[in-house]
């Protein structure tokens, strides 16, 4: 038996140097940087292989305090999308009994409310909401846009109709007057008169949480993990210096703050903007001189990276983009259903999501360990490097003006799609591959037309009313949003320049929508592939093309394999689209006279060639040749140019 001592002689440590030069051997003349280093959207370089000297320089002090606002277990904030109160009342006791453990309350955040999941108009309305709930056991977070102050007032008349006190409740009531802008591009008042309903609000201090930070909406607008930090820092400074004043200070208004982000799909890279958001915090503490407060930080999967077709794989990136979140130590989660993206969910969806965090939870018990990532060469490097990058564009952008200057102005917006823009060009040339979209299609599922979603729009008094006593006002059935709209006064509000949200699938499943439209009116197009050569020569470039064709919607028949330019003259399969799969050596030897063959047999079909172009491309396009397609190809453009050719757009 080998004594553990040995094996370190056994397996002597290798440098970085030898390792890498091994690596260049390995590579037989292949650059080593563009095989091995990955580029991100953060602006930071992936290495292939990280060490002890990597790690940063207070790497004796790790853990460096990635501590959690709460010890113990992550929440579990899924929400509900029910729009009537007595409905949303009966699935929220169902999850609260499989193992929900906070309430969050959907409700409209302006005036009058744009768009709402639960109507929520009075206080009878809220009442059936929240019947025969327990609110001193269950946490309830509601996110309240501009709208906090009202809905502080709704809770305590509900409180005094239900007999019980409003302190004794785990009530955190979010306001965030910048994420309502950025959704809706316009405010209910003038920014003066929210920011003072924002500062009575907190200072009224009957909520556990006040004040939420919310950058998910820029993540769904493509920003980067790098601006989605530097955004969430530079809304905290513009918070405080709005609503800073001599009774309420800085650190009061840090304690009552909490701050959201979306999770994407790169797991390292979003488990260190976890942490890094942790030392980031801790330097914005020392600026303004307060003691260590810990951040109170919640997440939510992405709605960017999800899709509509196929919409199964999106449990399988949710469960991915949780798992990062849980083990940045996050104190909440909220995981969308999996069909989100195009109808109401169903019990049996909220199941499933509600499900990945119990999993996660109970059996593989992620919230035992506390910073599970910690000494990992990689992760505190990573972690150290976004934090800085982070930390140097919300300096750039403070600088600037800070968000409301460069929100106002539309710079903020031109950054974050500029992100979105050079992620699109990855997708559509299949450099980055969306599981049931642009790579590993299945046919059998089609894009789901999205359903509206239920929506009403209040129609509220002209005249501005001031209520003395605003409980008194709701008990007598008043509306929530004329009180709140009593409480911002009659000035009109602002317009701002629009943030537009994405998903990184749309592009293709509209292309999909479009083709599935086509084949059910008129008819499907035809897909062949004219295989020739021996099965070496064919195989691999026919698998490429079938995947490749069937981004498009439409499915691909193999041919049987030729041999000759003169057999091909059999072929007699009429199709739309013909694809040729063989060999470079094949192409330039036979390319010309067998596409002239095809030509000249089927003039109206669409003529591809599988692999780049080959030394004789001006003469295959000559005989009649009308695109390529190889690795790397734009898949997304050549589908388009295919849909104009054959009447289908």
């Amino acid at each position: 038996m080998i004594e553990e001592k040995e094996l370190l002689d056994i397996f002597p440590a290798v440098s970085y140097d030898s390792w890498k030069a091994q690596a260049v051997k390995d590579l037989k003349g292949a650059d080593f940087d563009k095989k091995l280093l990955t580029h991100t959207d953060e602006g930071i370089t992936l290495q292939p292989l990280y060490t002890k000297s990597d790690l940063p320089q207070d790497a004796d002090s790790l853990p460096r305090r990635f501590h959690k606002a709460q010890a113990g277990l992550w929440q579990l904030q899924q929400e509900i999308r029910e729009s009537d109160p007595v409905k949303f009342n009966a699935a929220l006791r169902n999850e609260l009994e499989k193992g929900l453990n906070v309430i969050v309350l959907p409700v409209c955040q302006g005036v009058p409310p744009v768009q709402t999941a639960l109507h929520i108009h009075n206080l009878e309305d809220l009442q059936k909401a929240l019947e025969g709930i327990d609110l001193t056991k269950y946490p309830l977070l509601v996110r309240s846009g501009e709208s906090a102050e009202a809905w502080q007032e709704s809770f305590a008349a509900l409180a005094d109709l239900r007999g019980e006190k409003l302190e004794d409740w785990h009530l955190s009531i979010l306001a965030d007057p910048f994420s309502f802008w950025a959704e809706y591009s316009k405010s209910s008042a003038k920014a003066e008169s929210i920011f003072q309903s924002l500062r009575r609000s907190l200072k009224k201090n009957l909520s556990v949480k006040g004040l939420e930070i919310n950058t998910a909406i820029w993540h769904n607008a493509g920003a980067s993990a790098t601006q989605e930090l530097a955004l969430a820092l530079l809304m905290i400074v513009e918070y405080i210096d709005e609503t800073e004043d001599t009774e309420l200070k800085a650190e009061h208004i840090l304690q009552k703050l909490s701050v959201h982000f979306a999770v994407g799909n790169h797991y390292f890279m979003e488990l260190a903007k976890f942490r890094a958001f942790r030392l980031l915090w801790d330097t914005l503490l020392d600026a303004w001189q307060v003691k260590s407060i810990p951040p109170h930080i919640t997440a939510e999967t992405s709605h960017y990276f999800a899709t509509k077709v196929d919409a199964f794989t999106n449990v399988l990136r949710s469960a991915t983009q949780t798992f990062s979140a849980i083990a940045g130590g996050v104190d909440g989660i909220t995981v969308h259903p999996h069909d989100a993206a195009f109808q109401e969910s169903s019990e049996f969806s909220r199941r499933i999501a509600r499900n990945i965090q119990l999993i996660l939870r109970d059996e593989a018990h992620l919230g035992e360990v506390s910073d599970p990532a910690g000494g990992s060469y990689f992760v505190e490097s990573l972690t150290d490097e976004l934090a800085d990058a982070a930390w140097k564009l919300f300096q750039q952008w403070h600088a600037q003006g800070g968000f409301l200057n460069l929100f106002k102005g539309g710079e903020l917006q031109k950054l974050t799609a500029e992100i979105h823009q050079k992620r699109l060009e990855q997708i559509n040339k299949r450099k980055q591959h969306i599981v049931g979209v642009n790579a590993y299609v299945d046919l059998k599922t089609k894009v789901p037309v999205a359903a509206k979603l239920k929506n009403e729009v209040v129609i509220l008094e002209n005249s501005v009313q001031l209520f003395e006593n605003p409980i008194q006002f709701l008990k007598g059935g008043g509306s929530i949003y004329t009180l709140q709209k009593s409480l911002l006064g009659e000035a009109k509000g602002e317009t701002f320049p629009n943030l537009e949200k994405f998903t990184l699938a749309e592009n293709y499943e509209r292309l999909r929508q479009i083709y599935e439209q086509h084949a059910a009116e008129k008819q499907p197009l035809k897909v062949m592939l004219l295989t020739f050569g021996s099965l070496k020569e064919y195989k691999s470039r026919a698998e490429f093309s079938r995947g490749f064709m069937e981004i498009g919607g439409y499915p691909a028949i193999y041919s049987e394999a030729y041999k000759t330019v003169e057999a091909v003259a059999a072929f007699d399969e009429k199709c739309d689209i013909l694809v040729i799969c063989s060999s470079d050596e094949q192409y330039i030897t036979n390319g010309e006279a067998l596409i002239k063959t095809l030509r000249e047999k089927y003039p109206d079909c669409y003529l591809i060639l599988a692999g780049r172009p080959p030394e004789n491309k001006a003469r295959l396009e000559a005989a009649g040749l009308n695109n390529f397609i190889f690795l790397g190809a734009d898949a997304y453009a050549i589908h388009r140019t295919i849909f104009r050719e054959k009447g289908v757009l």
